[in-house]
C-alpha cells in the first residue's frame, strides 16, 4: 500500500511538470486521506487532468488566473498546517466554474510572481502513460447535496481581496463600505476556499464574548447586478452570533447592505440610495446623507439591542473595512457552501437562492417612497368614500334628473312617487315675469310646474294641487265630465296669474322631453301629385290606397303640399328653442338605433385595423412617409402664402400673367410647341382676388407665412441626420409594438378604469349636489308689457329650484379634486407600464422573451404599484394640483362675468393668467410623461426623474425636436385618415344600402349625418388610443436612445439597432473588460 501511494504522488507530479505548470506539493500525511477514493479511477483522473491542464494552457486567460490560484496554494501549502495542506489536496474539478466574467477578459494579474510566460511550439515532453488509459475523458459526475463541514469560528481563513478587473468588480471595491460595530460581534469569515464553514457560538455571555475579530482578518462578501435599470452591489457580513444580552438571539447573523448605483460603466458613478438590512427588512437612505459617506464607500453601524433587535443603519461613525470577495471570485467549493449551508435563523444573503429576492424586496425601499403621499392619498380616498356616505344618505339625484313642482318637491319622490313628469302650465307668463326683471339672470330662471303621472293631451285642464283636491273632494261632482267641467270654469288666461286654485287649459299636445312634458306644435302635410307631361290623362295615373299616383308613363309630375300646424297664439322663444332641440335629439337618437351595428363596424373594428395596418406601414415605410410628410407640409404653407399673397394684393393678375407669358417664352425658345397654350391673362377666382376691407391684415399673414415656409425648409434641408435618426426610431418603435403585441390592447384596461371612475364621479357627484337644501326663490310679480299685452302679477308667486348651501359646494370641490387626481394616476399608471415594456424590450441584446421575460406588460403594469406607485402618485398630484386651480378659476371667471363687463382690466388680466395656466399645465403633463419614462426604466422617484429627464432633453434638444415634429405629422396625418375613412365607409355603406335606410326603408333614416358623425368620432378615439401607444413607444425609445447613447459611448456596445448605430460615434471601439455589457440597464 505504501508503495502504491509513492507511486501516485511521483504520477500526479509529473503529470503537472508536463505542462509547465508550477508543482504543487503534496505530503504523505494528506494525500492518506484520499488514497481508497482515488485508487479506483487513478488513471482516469490522470489523463482528465492532463488533457484539462493542455486545454487551460491555451487558454491563456484562464490558465494565468489558474496558475496565480496554484501558487498562492503553493505557498500557503509550505506553512506546514494540516488544515490548509488537506485544502490544496482537494481535487481539481473537472470542469471549469463558470463566473459571470467573459474568458475573454484579462486575467487577474499576481502581484509577488511573474507571470508564466506563454507556451513555446517546443516539442511538449511525453507525460508518463496512465496504468489504464481512457479514450476520452470520463462525464463530471454530479457532486449532489452539499454536506456542512463546520469548523470553529476563529479558524475560518478568510479569501485574500484580489486585484479588481472587471467593472463590476472595480464598482464594487470602489463603493465599499465601512463597517462600524457599536456593540456585539464583530465580522468573521464565514468560509475557507474549501468549503469549510464556521460553526458560530451559543449565545452565552456579552454580545460580544469570544468574537471580537478573527486572527486571520475579517471579510466581507460581495455580487451585484442590475435590478430594475439600477445598478446594485450587495455587501454581507458574517457574525458568529447575535447576541443582545446572554441567553437571548442565536447562533450565526447575517447582515448586508446594498448600495444602488445609476451605471458602474461611467467614469463617476453616483450613489443613489443605501439600503442597510433591518432584521427581515430594510432601512433606507435616499440619497445618503453626506456626513454618512466617506467620499465613495458608506458608512454603516452594526448594533444590537435589548432583547432581540439586531440590524445595521447608516452612521457618520468612521469604520473598518475587511477584504473584499465577490461571488464569482469565491472557489467552486465555497460557492456550494454558501448555497447549500443552512445557519439557523440566519440566511445567506447573496447566495443563488436569495440575492435576487431580497434585492427586489429591498428595491421598493430604495425609491424615494413618497409614503406620506401614499398614505395622505389613501386617507384622501376615505375623505372621498365619507362623503360618498354623506350624499348617499342625504342627496336625491332625482332632484337633479327629474323636475320640481311649485312647492319645491321633487317629481317622481315622496307622495308624488308615480308622478315623475313635470308639466309647466303657465311657462310663457313665467318667462316673461322673470325676463322683466333686470338683476335676475337666465340661469336662474325658473317656471311653475305640476307633477303628473303622464303628460296631458291637448283639449284636457290641469290644475294644482289646491284646486285638484277641492275638486276630488266635492260630492256634488259625480262624473269625470262634471269634474273636467269644474276644471274648465276654473281655467282662467294664461297671462293672467293664478289664485291659490287655478286650472289651466293644455291648448297643444304634449310630449316627454327629459321628464319634462312640452307642449309640441303640430304639423300635417298633404301631397298632391298630378301628370304634367304628356298630360293629366287617367292612363298616366295607378291607384295606390285608394290615391291616384302618377304610373311610369308619365314623364313630369307636379307636387302640391299643403301644410297645417297648430301653434300658440302667444309667441313663445324659449318654447320654440325646446320643441327644435327636443325634435333634434329625438331623430338623431333614433337614427342611431338603426345604425348602431354600422358605426360600431366601420368606426370601432375598421379603425382599429387600419390603425394597426399604418403601424405596420410606418415598419417598413416610415421614411418615405415622413420625407413625403415633411415636404408636403413646406408645400402647403407655400401655397397656403401664395393665397394670402393674392387676397393681401401683394401677388395680382398681372403678376400671374406675366409670369405665365416669361414661361411660355421660355418654353417657345427651348423648342417646345406652345400654341395651344394660353398665355395672355389670367383672372383669378373672386375667392383670391385682393381683399378690399382686410388687405394690409392678408398682406402681414402673408409675410409671415412666408417666413414660416422658410424655417420649415431649412430645418428639413440642415437637420436631415437628425430626421433619419427619427425615422430610425420610429422604425425601432413599430418593431417593439410587433414584439410587444399585447401593449396594443393594453390600453383597454385604463379605459375601464377610467369609464368606472367616471361613472363613480357622476353618481356620487350628483348626490353630493343633490344634498343641498331646496330653497324656495320667491318671486315678486312685477308688471310689464310684452308686446303689447298688459301683464297683471301677483306678489305670491313661489318657484323652486335646487341651491346646495356653502358646505356642499365644498365636499363638492374635495370630490372634483379627488376625480381629478384618481383620472391623472390612472393616466400615468399607464404610461409608465407602456414605458416599462418598451424599455424591456430596448435594453435586451437579442429581443426575446427569455430577456425580455415572458409577460413584459404585465410585469410592467405590476411593477407601476409594487415600485412606482408614490412616485406617480406624486406626478398626478402635481397636474391634478393645476387642473383644479385652472376650473376654479373658470368657475371664479363664469361668477365675474358681470363685473368682467364694466372692468377691462380684470377681464385681461383674468384672460392672461387662464393662459398661463393652461402652459403650465402642458409644460407639466410633457415634463411628467418623459419623468414616468425614466421612472420605469430606471426605477428613480418623480423628482430625480423630472430632472434626469430635463437633462436629456436639453442636452439633445435638437433631436427631441426633430423625433416630436415628425411624429406629430406622422400620428397627426394617420388620425386624420383612419377616422375619415371610417366616416367614407359608413357613407358609402349607407348609400349603397338605401332601400334600407332610405325614404321608405325599413331602416329609413332622416338624415345620415348622425351615424357618419359618430363613426368619424368613433374612429378619431380608437385611431388616437392606439396611435397614443404607438407616441409613447416612440418617445420612450428616444430616451432609451439618448441614455444609451452617452452611456456607452466609450466601449461602443449600444444597445440600439444597427439602423442607429450608424449615426453614432464611438469614442473608444475597444470595450473594456466587463461583465455587464450583455445585461440591460
Amino acid at each position: 500500500m505504501m508503495l502504491f501511494v509513492a507511486l501516485a504522488a511521483v504520477a500526479a507530479v509529473q503529470a503537472e511538470s508536463s505542462t509547465n505548470t508550477t508543482v504543487k506539493y503534496i505530503d504523505y500525511t494528506s494525500l492518506k486521506k484520499f488514497t481508497r477514493a482515488r485508487s479506483a479511477k487513478q488513471s482516469s483522473t490522470a489523463g482528465s487532468h492532463e488533457q484539462q491542464q493542455q486545454q487551460q494552457q491555451q487558454e491563456s486567460s484562464t490558465a494565468g488566473s489558474h496558475e496565480q490560484q496554484q501558487q498562492q496554494q503553493q505557498e500557503s501549502s509550505m506553512t506546514g498546517s494540516q488544515e490548509q495542506q488537506e485544502e490544496i489536496e482537494t481535487p481539481v474539478p473537472t470542469h471549469v466554474p463558470i463566473p459571470t466574467r467573459p474568458q475573454t477578459e484579462a486575467p487577474t494579474p499576481a502581484p509577488t510572481l511573474a507571470p508564466t510566460p506563454a507556451p513555446t511550439p517546443a516539442p511538449t515532453p511525453a507525460p508518463t502513460p496512465a496504468p489504464t488509459p481512457a479514450p476520452t475523458p470520463a462525464p463530471t459526475p454530479d457532486p449532489g447535496p452539499w454536506e456542512a463541514k463546520w469548523i470553529d469560528h476563529d479558524q475560518v481563513k478568510p479569501f485574500a481581496q484580489p486585484e479588481p478587473v472587471t467593472i463590476s468588480e472595480k464598482a464594487a471595491v470602489k463603493f465599499k463600505p465601512q463597517l462600524h460595530v457599536t456593540n456585539g460581534c464583530h465580522p468573521y469569515p464565514a468560509v475557507n476556499e474549501a468549503g469549510e464553514t464556521g460553526a458560530g457560538l451559543k449565545t452565552k455571555g456579552a454580545p460580544s464574548a469570544k468574537c471580537k475579530g478573527s486572527g486571520w482578518g475579517s471579510q466581507v462578501y460581495g455580487r451585484s447586478t442590475w435590478v430594475q435599470g439600477v445598478w446594485a452591489i450587495m455587501y454581507s457580513w458574517y457574525f458568529p452570533k447575535d447576541s443582545p444580552s446572554s441567553g437571548l438571539g442565536h447562533r450565526h447573523d447575517w447582515e448586508h447592505v446594498i448600495v444602488w448605483i445609476d451605471n458602474p460603466s461611467v467614469e463617476n458613478p453616483k450613489i443613489l440610495a443605501v439600503t442597510p438590512s433591518a432584521h427581515d427588512g430594510y432601512s433606507k437612505e435616499v440619497p445618503p446623507k453626506a456626513d454618512c459617506v466617506d467620499g465613495t464607500s458608506v458608512k454603516v453601524n452594526y448594533e444590537s439591542q435589548w432583547p432581540v433587535n439586531h440590524a445595521l443603519g447608516s452612521t457618520s461613525k468612521g469604520g473598518d473595512f475587511q477584504d473584499l470577495i465577490m461571488w464569482d471570485q469565491l472557489s467552486e467549493n465555497a460557492r456550494r457552501a454558501m448555497n447549500g449551508v443552512g445557519w439557523g435563523k440566519a440566511n445567506t444573503p447573496f447566495n443563488d437562492g436569495n440575492f435576487k429576492p431580497k434585492l427586489e424586496k429591498a428595491f421598493g425601499s430604495f425609491q424615494i417612497n413618497y409614503g406620506l403621499l401614499f398614505h395622505q392619498g389613501a386617507v384622501f380616498w376615505v375623505g372621498m368614500i365619507a362623503i360618498a356616505a354623506v350624499g348617499f344618505m342625504h342627496g336625491e339625484p332625482k332632484r337633479l334628473l327629474y323636475g320640481s313642482d311649485y312647492n319645491g318637491t321633487t317629481c317622481g319622490t315622496g307622495k308624488h312617487q308615480d308622478q315623475p313628469l313635470t308639466f309647466y302650465p303657465r311657462i310663457t307668463q313665467d318667462l316673461l315675469e322673470q325676463a322683466s326683471n333686470p338683476s335676475l339672470s337666465p340661469e336662474d330662471f325658473s317656471f311653475y310646474g305640476v307633477c303628473v303621472a303622464t303628460c296631458p293631451d291637448a283639449g284636457t285642464y290641469i290644475c294644482n294641487y289646491e284646486a285638484e283636491a277641492e275638486i276630488q273632494s266635492d260630492t256634488s261632482l259625480k262624473t269625470d265630465e262634471e269634474r273636467q267641467e269644474e276644471r274648465k270654469s276654473r281655467a282662467t288666461n294664461l297671462m293672467v296669474l293664478p289664485s291659490e286654485k287655478q286650472c289651466w287649459l293644455v291648448a297643444l299636445p304634449s310630449e316627454q322631453v327629459f321628464y319634462r312634458c312640452l307642449q309640441i306644435t303640430e304639423l300635417n302635410s298633404t301631397s298632391v301629385e298630378k301628370c304634367v307631361v304628356p298630360g293629366d290623362e287617367p292612363e298616366y295615373y295607378d291607384e295606390v290606397n285608394g290615391i291616384q299616383v302618377p304610373n311610369e308613363k308619365c314623364e313630369i309630375k307636379r307636387v302640391i303640399t299643403t301644410s297645417e300646424s297648430m301653434e300658440p297664439a302667444q309667441e313663445n322663444p324659449l318654447y320654440s328653442t325646446l320643441q327644435t332641440v327636443g325634435a333634434t335629439i329625438g331623430r338623431v337618437i333614433g337614427d342611431l338605433q338603426e345604425t348602431w351595428p354600422v358605426f360600431l363596424l366601420c368606426g370601432g373594428v375598421l379603425a382599429l385595423v387600419l390603425g394597426f395596418a399604418f403601424v405596420i406601414l410606418l415598419r417598413f415605410c416610415a421614411g418615405c412617409i415622413v420625407w413625403i410628410t415633411l415636404w408636403s407640409f413646406v408645400l402647403l404653407l407655400l401655397l397656403f402664402a401664395l393665397m394670402l399673397s393674392t387676397k393681401g394684393g401683394i401677388i395680382g393678375s398681372s403678376d400671374l400673367s406675366a409670369l405665365t407669358s416669361e414661361i411660355a417664352s421660355a418654353a417657345a425658345a427651348a423648342g417646345v410647341d406652345t400654341s395651344n397654350v394660353n398665355a395672355t391673362e389670367i383672372v383669378l377666382p373672386q375667392t383670391l382676388q385682393a381683399s378690399q376691407d382686410r388687405q394690409k391684415a392678408y398682406a402681414v399673414a402673408a409675410y409671415v407665412v412666408y417666413a414660416l415656409a422658410g424655417v420649415a425648409l431649412l430645418l428639413v434641408c440642415f437637420f436631415q441626420k437628425k430626421i433619419r435618426i427619427a425615422v430610425g426610431i420610429v422604425k425601432e418603435a413599430s418593431r417593439a409594438l410587433q414584439s410587444l403585441p399585447l401593449l396594443v390592447l393594453f390600453p383597454i384596461i385604463p379605459f375601464v378604469m377610467l369609464l368606472i371612475l367616471f361613472a363613480y364621479a357622476a353618481i356620487v357627484g350628483a348626490y353630493i349636489y343633490s344634498s343641498g337644501e331646496m330653497q324656495l326663490a320667491s318671486l315678486a310679480g312685477e308688471l310689464a308689457e310684452q308686446a303689447g299685452q298688459n301683464v297683471t302679477a301677483e306678489a305670491t308667486t313661489t318657484l323652486s329650484k335646487v341651491s346646495p348651501d356653502q358646505t356642499m359646494k365644498l365636499l363638492v370641490a374635495y370630490h372634483f379634486f379627488g376625480f381629478l387626481w384618481t383620472a391623472q394616476l390612472i393616466n400615468a399608471i399607464s404610461m409608465c407600464t407602456i414605458a416599462g415594456a418598451v424599455s424591456r424590450y430596448y435594453w435586451s441584446r437579442n429581443k426575446t422573451s427569455e430577456e425580455m421575460g415572458r409577460f413584459p406588460v404585465f410585469t410592467s403594469f405590476k411593477n407601476c404599484f409594487r415600485y412606482h406607485f408614490g412616485s406617480l402618485a406624486f406626478g398626478s398630484f402635481i397636474i391634478a394640483v393645476v387642473q383644479f386651480i385652472r376650473a376654479a378659476l373658470l368657475y371664479l371667471d363664469h361668477q365675474t362675468k358681470d363685473l368682467q363687463q364694466s372692468n377691462l382690466v380684470l377681464k385681461v388680466v383674468m384672460k392672461i393668467v387662464q393662459c398661463c395656466l393652461w402652459c403650465l399645465e402642458k409644460c407639466l403633463r410633457f415634463m411628467s410623461k418623459n419623468a414616468y419614462i425614466l421612472i420605469a426604466m430606471k426605477g428613480h422617484s418623480f423628482c430625480t426623474s423630472a430632472k434626469d429627464a430635463f437633462k436629456i432633453l436639453l442636452s439633445n434638444i435638437a433631436q427631441v425636436g426633430a423625433v416630436s415634429t415628425v411624429t406629430f405629422l406622422l400620428l397627426g396625418a394617420g388620425k386624420v385618415a383612419v377616422a375619415l375613412s371610417c366616416a367614407i365607409t359608413t357613407f358609402a355603406y349607407l348609400e349603397k344600402n338605401s332601400d334600407d335606410y332610405g325614404v321608405g326603408g325599413a331602416h329609413e333614416l332622416s338624415s345620415p349625418l348622425a351615424p357618419i358623425g359618430l363613426a368619424l368620432l368613433l374612429g378619431w378615439f380608437v385611431a388616437s388610443t392606439l396611435l397614443g401607444v404607438y407616441e409613447m413607444a416612440i418617445d420612450t425609445i428616444l430616451l432609451c436612445f439618448c441614455e444609451d447613447k452617452e452611456l456607452n459611448k466609450e466601449s461602443g456596445q449600444y444597445f440600439m439597432s444597427d439602423s442607429l448605430k450608424k449615426f453614432v460615434a464611438t469614442v473608444k471601439k475597444e470595450p473594456p473588460a466587463t461583465d455587464i455589457q450583455d445585461e440591460k440597464p
